[in-house]
């Protein structure tokens, strides 16, 4: 049986930052180093540049 919404462990800063890496990586076809910069930097789309 599923968890409910509250009962699911919520991800850490840290897993959401990954994920923003790596859809960035992906969707970009970058380096992890290039993609990790850019979030950092705090743009959050991916057609601000």
């Amino acid at each position: 049986m599923d968890k409910l919404s509250w009962e699911r462990k919520r991800p850490t800063q840290d897993e959401l930052f990954e994920d923003k890496v790596r859809q960035l990586m992906y969707l970009r076809r970058i380096t992890y180093q290039e993609a990790a910069e850019i979030v950092k930097n705090g743009q959050k789309s991916i057609w601000e540049f």
